[in-house]
């Protein structure tokens, strides 16, 4: 059993990039870097956020926070695809 517990979990947009950049200075024990989205445009964002994913993860990962990427169920196959990146869970 892992001892470490998470006491905060930041949730971050991709499509945000001002809070990507960001979200490694809030000192969140965890960065979930978000794919989904309601939008009429969401697969244009999606596939723009998996081009930029690797990028986010390294930024997200700079303070120490563990990284993880909250996927779409109806594109989950091509979200994971582009979330196999080291440092990401």
């Amino acid at each position: 059993m892992n001892p470490f517990v998470r006491r905060s979990h930041l949730l971050v947009s991709i499509s945000d990039r001002d809070s990507v950049e960001s979200s490694w200075t809030h000192n969140a024990d965890s960065v979930i870097l978000d794919l989904t989205d309601a939008s009429s445009d969401a697969e244009r964002f999606r596939r723009r956020g998996r081009k930029t994913l690797s990028d986010s993860i390294e930024t997200a990962g700079c303070g120490g926070a563990e990284v993880f990427v909250l996927v779409n169920k109806s594109v989950a196959h091509a979200d994971i695809e582009a979330a196999i990146w080291p440092g990401a869970k």
